[in-house]
């Protein structure tokens, strides 16, 4: 029992420890995209919010080659501006690495995700979109996944 609890204690310590290298990861990758620049963009905007119930005004997506980058969102009712990052994958995996929430005037942010292999790694959600992602910020990843949108968009 106590090497038991040992192991156990120790494989959180592993698991916590990798922690700030995964953030440090998604930071740089995050850094490279925004550097290297896009090939070419499309903008998605959404007619159907007002019948769908959806929040979204404009989605823009950045592209390097056929790769999808970034998206940025904005919102019909609310000032706030999200950026989504996506990483490497396969095109059926949803790829979102990063996820920030942020007023465009103050650049105070409302909210930043983490996800590496589709597993949330750190969120700080203080002023959500939705009030349920308080409470479970993974749902902002599942609202935030856009690349179906711009996929559809672009045939």
């Amino acid at each position: 029992m106590k090497y038991a609890l040992i192991f156990l204690i120790g494989g959180f310590g592993i698991c916590y420890a990798q922690l700030p290298e995964t953030v440090k990861h998604i930071d740089s990758l995050v850094a490279a995209i925004n550097s290297k620049g896009f090939t070419k963009n499309t903008v998605v905007h959404d007619t159907m919010s007002k019948l769908s119930g959806a929040q979204e005004k404009e989605i823009k997506a950045y592209f390097n080659g056929n790769m999808l980058k970034k998206v940025v969102v904005t919102f019909l009712h609310d000032e706030r501006i999200r950026e989504v990052y996506f990483g490497p994958g396969k095109d059926f995996e949803n790829k979102v690495i990063y996820i920030k929430d942020y007023d465009p005037v103050s650049n105070g942010i409302y909210a930043e995700i983490y996800v590496w292999q589709r597993k949330m790694v750190k969120s700080i959600v203080t002023d959500p979109l939705n009030a349920d992602e308080k409470n479970h910020p993974e749902r902002m990843i599942e609202r935030s996944n856009f690349e179906i949108i711009v996929k559809a968009h672009q045939k």
